[in-house]
């Protein structure tokens, strides 16, 4: 059904409904009094595209359209019978149509109500504020006063709104405010009042301490001031308490919800000083429309004559929204400073003020209104630097002074908006609506500042007023700076903001060229802003030379830096020794790449780094050069000195083909007690070494659930025959395997497969591209065989616990592509429930392979990613598979192979490029649809979990323990990588986390609450999993895990609840009956996942002779 699906796109009638009128006055004034906009209407009117017809029908048509719908609608539900199957849809239609022309109908009262009160406030003397955002108009009249102050009768009015009532005297076409008052008082009591039983042709109208009689006039009945008084009180008591802002008091919400007086007696003094300035002063007047500038406040003051010392002249102090001015007694500006040029203020009395600006400008003087004007001073600098959590000057305060709270404002990215804007005035540079929009959406939810995220060009006046506004940011404390041209200017800009900047931990100058001057100024800008708390700095692929890296190891004994990237075109061998030397001295130390770096010829200082105390986590040595006979000292210096606390160490391109490197890594590999991950591509490893490295980490009992990388090494088929027999045996150290590019062919692969599907603890990635390469002869077609069937076994095998599958082939290669081989492969594929990634792209798997793929995403419940380009794909190929993802409900992401798409496209007719553009979007809405489905599951689960632990955690021992032993039960929630979005939940667990001890069952209350309420304080501070293990005889029905204790406890068992992880996928319980339930529930949806989507073909149809955009699958890229 087209309306059901359309409704909430009607609300865009709203806006359009809500603007008719003024547009259509407009319209007609624009004709009476503008000839040349006449002329024009009138040509595009009778031009051939209007068809005859005018400008004012056009608009009209659209406010007609909600109820021709209604009509149209209720005509054909008339017509339709009761057991017709559109009839619940149709009437559905015409419920959901009568309200949207309900809303329609309120937005245009709202609106007319709304432009009723601004008219109001432009003929209402003495009462300013009247156009809130929360205020409507109810009810004004005029009436004649009875008995006032003259004894005759006055005509007044009456203004009701839904908030407040307005008594005014009448002036010609103008009204003066002689009371109002609220409706209703803070605590809901009406202050207004009417008593009707009086008199019968007057009546009386009670306003707090005021009584007015009033008598009806030109037919107006008191009964409809008390009707339009009812319903004004009814519309108040909806209205929030914090809404209500009277017109002499402007509330100003603080911690301490104190507020501030606004249009008191001295305001309004220092507004008409202000006003009085801007009139009598040429100058002043031109500055402050040149600046923009409005004023906020006024006040005179004498200051100190430069010639004579001990004279006192009477000037006029004006502080404006970002600007500071002084004009003496003949009108003429003195001074004009921007309130970033503001350095100190100090005031020892309520009379003395002394102010001082860079540079070296000091004003001091006396004034009777000190407070109002420091209180100015501070609400000025908040307005430029919101940012900033204090107000950074020398306000030196005397006995009994006390500092008002000054108005706060939403922040956009942190404050960046607006100091952008007050320091585009202080440069007196253009703003650039481009960057204020980026910066408001693009960098709203980040600590991260990249350069790279705005529109290019900047021009150097920009990279100026950007860098300056960071120093008064503290929201973003990571800045990038990649791939800018060498300029004078703008290293000039980006060395002023490393001098200054209190806020910036990590540093990213990557792939930038830098000549030796602007490295040395960059250099001293480290060494001289010791307030910079610098953590990580990242050079990868920028040219330093070798003295400039000297210098930069000198500078890093200033810091503490927990990370540093050298990798790529750095060069220099004595700089990297001084680097080396500053680091050792370095405790926090956690990430050091060198990358593509040349090693200085003495590797002495490198091996002292890595063997003094250090709490090094990641070494990345990815084509480090140095000479052969130094990697195996530098593998004993890692092993001696890192083993303990190295996660992650990244080796590739050294050659482990010198038996002494070998070695060495293998004593790695025994003493490791934390390793993670380990990466030993294109070392030129044996297949024998190889194999030896894998039992050495078999065998070290502190590792698990280790990723390794072994590409390009060369591996054969034999050595895959070896590999296959360790495979079989228990290998559970290794959770990820990576072999890529080696050369097993068919006949390797085929033994890696079978030893993998002949495992009984498999491991959960597995990764092998480009290594299928087909055998000539009838051994080459019968092992080919084996491998389609091994691939079938595999996929069917449910005691494998496989989740990334990755068997890629080369596109322009024929003997390593499967072809219609891998088509058993994807039919076992349908039932599988533990693989969630497959990439099968470059296997040319036909027609028959692309009919295979949708039917197999159709079926599976678990897989969320599948690559698939490079498979030979047909138009009639790409409509099964746009039928096959639009029926799916759990896949998230599915890339879209353009290049043969765009191949597809440039070969049809324009009406099958319509075809093809709407499949292409449609599947990339159902994409979406999907993640943002899990993520609204996820955050939902996510909530109640929240929820509970902290009703655990608030709550007593006795109360909190079944919480918190529900929440161990419940092992089918998973707090899980998936968690895109969300900035509290985050990211995965660290290697080196330890697993929390076991909680048994007769563990006392005060225990589990303890473990609890750490386990929520670390997932509050680290967003990471909760894991619970429950030992001995807990009930938990259907466990994740179920082992024997290694205590070995008489009659006990242990239970492990790996992880009590969010997702929302989380695995289906197996009973019959769920599977039934989600299976019909899963009809429904796909159901409404094949109906059309209507508002996109509109779209497609005019925009037919378009090239396809390369725009990919929605991704939700997580919080920061």
């Amino acid at each position: 059904p087209i309306f059901l699906k359309l409704t909430n796109f009607f609300r865009w009638y709203q806006t359009f409904v809500a603007n008719y009128g003024g547009v259509h006055n407009l319209l007609i004034k624009l004709k009476a009094n503008n000839p040349r906009f006449k002329t024009f209407i009138h040509k595009v009117e009778t031009g051939p595209k209007c068809k005859g017809e005018d400008l004012e029908t056009s608009l009209i048509r659209v406010v007609q359209r909600i109820p021709q719908y209604n009509m149209l609608l209720s005509d054909i539900l008339k017509s339709t019978p009761e057991s017709h199957a559109d009839y619940e849809n149709l009437d559905t239609a015409v419920d959901q149509m009568y309200e949207t022309g309900l809303k329609v109908n309120e937005t245009i009262k709202e609106a007319e109500s709304t432009e009723k009160v601004f008219t109001i406030s432009q003929s209402l003397d003495s009462f300013e504020g009247l156009t809130v955002p929360h205020r409507r108009h109810v009810f004004d009249c005029e009436f004649q006063q009875v008995g006032g102050p003259s004894g005759q009768e006055k005509p007044i009015m009456i203004f009701i709104f839904n908030d407040i009532l307005i008594v005014a005297s009448i002036n010609g076409s103008r009204y003066r405010c002689e009371k109002y008052s609220y409706l209703l008082s803070v605590k809901g009591v009406p202050n207004v009042d009417i008593n009707v039983e009086d008199s019968v042709s007057t009546f009386m109208l009670l306003v707090k301490d005021s009584t007015y009689e009033l008598k009806p006039t030109r037919g107006i009945h008191r009964r409809q001031l008390v009707k339009a008084l009812d319903t004004a009180m009814d519309l108040a008591r909806s209205i929030p308490r914090d809404s209500f802002v009277a017109p002499d008091q402007l509330q100003l919400q603080t911690n301490k919800k104190e507020s501030l007086k606004r249009d008191t007696a001295e305001v309004k003094k220092a507004r008409a000083l202000a006003e009085k300035v801007f009139d009598e002063s040429p100058q002043f007047r031109s500055l402050v429309l040149g600046y923009n500038e409005r004023s906020l406040w006024a006040a005179p003051i004498e200051l100190h004559d430069k010639v004579l010392k001990q004279k006192l002249m009477p000037h006029t102090l004006i502080i404006g929204f970002y600007r500071i001015f002084i004009v003496d007694a003949k009108q003429k500006v003195i001074l004009d400073k921007h309130i970033v040029s503001l350095q100190g203020i100090a005031s020892q009395s309520y009379s003395m003020l002394k102010i001082q600006f860079s540079p070296n400008v000091v004003i001091s003087g006396l004034s009777q209104d000190v407070d109002g004007l420091i209180t100015a001073f501070r609400q000025a600098y908040y307005n430029s630097f919101p940012g900033k959590p204090f107000f950074p000057v020398n306000v030196l305060f005397g006995p009994d002074r006390v500092q008002k709270e000054v108005k706060s404002m939403p922040l956009l990215s942190g404050g960046f908006v607006e100091t952008y804007r007050s320091l585009c005035a202080y440069h007196q540079v253009e703003p650039r609506s481009d960057i204020i929009w980026d910066a408001s959406h693009l960098l709203s939810r980040t600590s991260t500042f990249n350069l790279s995220h705005f529109q290019q060009p900047l021009l150097p006046e920009d990279f100026k007023v950007i860098f300056h506004c960071l120093q008064f940011v503290p929201a973003f404390t990571t800045v990038v700076v990649d791939s800018f041209p060498h300029t004078k200017d703008f290293f000039l800009h980006l060395v002023d903001l490393l001098t200054h900047s209190p806020f910036i931990e990590r540093l990213s100058l990557t792939h930038l060229e830098i000549s030796k001057d602007h490295w040395a100024m960059l250099v001293k800008a480290f060494s001289e802003n010791l307030a910079m708390p610098l953590k990580s700095l990242d050079l990868t692929k920028t040219d330093v030379s070798d003295k400039g890296l000297a210098s930069l190891g000198v500078s890093l004994r200033s810091f503490r830096i927990e990370e540093l990237i050298l990798d790529g075109k750095t060069s220099g061998k004595k700089g990297l020794t001084k680097i080396f030397d500053a680091l050792k001295s370095n405790d926090r130390l956690d990430h050091l790449s060198l990358g593509d770096v040349t090693l200085p010829s003495d590797v002495s200082h490198f091996v002292e780094l890595l063997t003094a105390p250090n709490s090094l986590s990641r070494l990345n040595l990815t084509q480090a050069k140095c000479s052969k006979s130094d990697y195996p000292t530098l593998l004993r210096a890692i092993t001696k000195g890192c083993s303990w606390n190295l996660t992650e160490l990244k080796i590739s391109h050294i050659p482990l083909s010198n038996e002494a490197a070998f070695v060495q890594l293998r004593n790695f590999a025994k003493s490791t007690a934390v390793l993670h991950h380990l990466d030993i591509s294109s070392t030129g490893i044996s297949g024998s070494d190889f194999l030896a490295l894998l039992s050495t980490l078999q065998s070290n009992s502190s590792l698990n659930k280790v990723r390794l990388c072994a590409k390009a090494n060369g591996f054969t088929a034999s050595d895959g025959a070896t590999l296959s027999a360790l495979f079989a045996s228990k290998f559970t150290t290794v959770q990820s395997l990576d072999l890529s590019d080696n050369d097993y062919g068919d006949e390797g692969m085929l033994h890696l497969l079978e030893g993998i599907n002949n495992s009984s603890h498999s491991i959960s990635d597995f990764v092998c591209d480009h290594n299928f390469k087909v055998m000539s002869g009838k051994n080459g077609t019968r092992i080919r065989h084996r491998i389609a069937s091994t691939l079938d076994q595999l996929a069917s095998n449910s005691s494998l616990s496989i989740r990334k599958f990755h068997i890629t082939a080369l596109p322009k290669e024929k003997s390593t592509q499967l072809r219609e081989d891998l088509l058993p492969f994807l039919a076992a594929l349908s039932l599988n429930r533990t693989m969630k990634d497959v990439n099968i792209s470059g296997h040319k798997m036909g027609y028959n392979g692309v009919v295979a793929l949708p039917k197999c995403i159709q079926i599976n419940e678990t897989l969320s990613t599948i690559n698939w380009e490079g498979n030979s794909l047909t138009l009639p190929g790409l409509r099964h598979i746009h039928a096959g993802v639009l029926a799916s409900v759990h896949l998230n992401s599915f890339p879209i192979p353009f290049r043969e798409v765009n191949l597809l496209f440039e070969g049809s007719s324009e009406v099958v490029q319509g075809d093809i553009q709407k499949m292409i979007i449609d599947i990339q809405v159902a994409i979406g649809d999907v993640q943002r489905k899990e993520l609204e599951e996820t955050k939902k689960l996510v909530d109640k979990t929240e929820k509970l632990l902290t009703t655990a955690i608030e709550a007593n021992a006795a109360s909190a323990t079944p919480l918190i032993r529900g929440l161990a039960k419940s092992s089918n929630w998973r707090f899980s990588a998936s968690r895109r979005g969300f900035p509290n939940i985050g990211m995965a667990r660290s290697p080196r986390d330890e697993p929390p001890p076991p909680i048994s069952s007769g563990a006392s209350e005060e225990e589990l609450l303890r473990r609890a309420t750490a386990a929520h304080a670390t997932t509050k501070r680290r967003a990471i999993p909760l894991s619970f293990k429950v030992s001995g005889k807990a009930n938990i029905s259907k466990p994740t895990t179920t082992s024997t204790t290694s205590g070995g406890e008489e009659g006990g068992d242990s239970t492990t609840i790996k992880s009590m992880a969010l997702s929302p996928r989380s695995k289906k319980s197996e009973r019959k009956k769920e599977h039934k339930s989600s299976t019909s529930e899963r009809e429904k949806v796909t159901h409404k996942r094949q109906s059309p989507r209507d508002h996109y073909s509109k779209k497609l149809r005019e925009n037919k002779s378009g090239k396809i955009s390369k725009s990919r699958p929605v991704t939700r890229t997580p919080s920061p």
